[in-house]
């Protein structure tokens, strides 16, 4: 733990310790179970991070994917995306535990330096934890808490041409490299097809049923899964009668198209016909989610009532992954009358580091990954470099053996998940 050693006074105890194996590790608890006084030294551990630029650095870890290698699929503001190499999917899990667990251990220095100067008790400053997103939701306290002040360091990684210029995103005009400074927004819930948490029990339980480490971790971050499985073929057969109506604007229009006739035979078999091309929904699924289907995609002769009609019976059937439920839940879309494509920040490869709503749905997924370690002994099959993690310059360096420990964490959950 970072607080102070057996014997020493409040005040005297302002050096980061590190954590001890042995040591009792801090609780996590869901963000709907914690005390007043838990929220305060949490909202106030993360200004203190705001304010002394280490914030700035972790949001840049994040940011940084030719460095990290730490995303199998690099979703982007408008939920496009693309799929990167096998190293950075198997990484994912494991990279996200250090830098959740990176935060809360700069948290607990920040805050215990702060106690220290003022004269009050470390040991308290040493409980900071990060909270995972538990229930049906944020609770209050997280939706009535923007952070003040936000990092300025933040740097363009790539130029998405297809986030619409309009929308009002820092990033845009900008050049390759360029800094700018994130301002953090959530739109909780407002997503067409990620409208509400926790994702589907069941999606949840498939994915942690692979006994193989890469299956599970594949599931967890981008593959789509089945709520239900009983076939409705009147639903597959509007879906084709959807699929129809798509306008081949020189070829870019391919992959939607089959992707919705894919979905349609799902629907029409009440399961995957192929299951190795799961990935292939994707296309269609985000078609939908954008809601912006009528122009990009050339969906003609649909009103706006029954074109997310059928949304809704699709996304009702067919469900993102958990870490994109999550995601773009708490990300959202803004409603402002407009303002078309401005997502919140936990939706923005670029600027997710630094809106704690990332951490905090991370926290989430991570309390999955180790329900899967309790009764699984896979490993990813990493090599070299690979096998180590360091997710800002602030950090510690962990292997995967330590990542993949209980006993050589400095955290525990208070309750793994379960589907009741």
């Amino acid at each position: 733990m970072i607080g102070c050693r057996p014997g020493e006074e409040a005040g005297e105890c302002g050096d980061a310790l590190g954590f001890v194996p042995g040591e009792a590790p801090v609780v996590r608890k869901g963000a709907s179970q914690m005390r007043a006084d838990e929220i305060e030294r949490f909202t106030q551990a993360w200004q203190l991070l705001v304010e002394n630029g280490e914030l700035d650095q972790l949001a840049i870890g994040h940011a940084d994917i030719d460095n990290q290698r730490h995303h199998g699929t690099q979703i982007r503001g408008d939920y496009t995306g693309f799929v990167n190499p096998d190293n950075y999917a198997h990484r994912f899990l494991c990279w996200h535990r250090a830098y959740v667990t990176d935060l809360e251990q700069a948290m607990r220095k920040a805050l215990v330096a702060d106690y220290a100067a003022r004269g009050l008790d470390c040991a308290l400053a040493d409980t900071v934890f990060v909270p995972y997103l538990d229930g049906e939701g944020y609770p209050q306290w997280v939706r009535d808490w923007m952070p003040t002040g936000t990092p300025t360091g933040v740097f363009v990684q790539h130029i998405d041409p297809t986030i619409d210029p309009d929308n009002g995103h820092e990033s845009n005009g900008l050049e390759l490299g360029d800094t700018y400074e994130v301002v953090v927004r959530a739109y909780h819930g407002q997503s067409h097809t990620c409208s509400t948490v926790p994702p589907s029990a069941r999606v949840i339980q498939e994915c942690l049923a692979h006994e193989s480490f890469v299956d599970m971790s594949v599931a967890l971050e981008s593959t789509p899964g089945l709520i239900h499985d009983v076939p409705d073929p009147d639903l597959a057969n509007t879906v084709r009668m959807v699929a129809d109506t798509i306008v081949d604007k020189d070829g870019q229009n391919a992959m939607v198209f089959m992707s919705f006739l894919f979905i349609a035979d799902i629907i029409e078999t009440g399961g995957w016909p192929d299951p190795e091309q799961k990935v292939f929904v994707m296309p269609a699924i985000t078609a939908l989610d954008r809601g912006r289907a009528f122009d990009e995609y050339g969906i003609q002769g649909w009103s706006d009532e029954q074109f997310f009609g059928v949304l809704e019976a699709v996304n009702a059937y067919v469900q993102r992954s958990p870490h994109a439920i999550l995601h773009f839940y708490s990300a959202g879309e803004s409603t402002e009358a407009g303002v078309r494509g401005l997502y919140g920040s936990s939706a923005y490869f670029q600027d997710a580091g630094a809106d704690p709503h990332f951490y905090m749905l991370h926290c989430e997924l991570d309390r999955y990954f180790e329900t899967w370690l309790q009764s699984n002994s896979d490993t990813p099959p990493l090599e070299g470099e690979d096998r180590l993690f360091k997710t800002w310059p602030g950090a510690r360096e962990w292997t995967v053996e330590q990542l993949m420990d209980a006993s050589a964490l400095p955290f525990v959950y208070d309750e793994l998940w379960s589907p009741g």
